[in-house]
């Protein structure tokens, strides 16, 4: 049984660091989203051209 309780701390402590991560994960990727809406508005046809795929610019 004290192993079993070991496990289940070991475990929640995996899961706290999974919701961790993830929370982190989703801070990065508004940071991201954020950083590409101001890089638009500063100089919207690079953006543009950045966008379209296979084109170097």
């Amino acid at each position: 049984m004290a192993v079993l309780a070991k496990n289940d701390r070991d475990l929640s402590a995996k899961l706290q660091s999974l919701v961790g991560h993830s929370k982190q994960l989703k801070s990065m990727k508004s940071k991201i989203r954020a950083y590409h809406r101001w890089t638009i508005k500063k100089d919207p046809l690079k953006s543009i051209l950045q966008s379209i795929p296979g084109r170097e610019t």
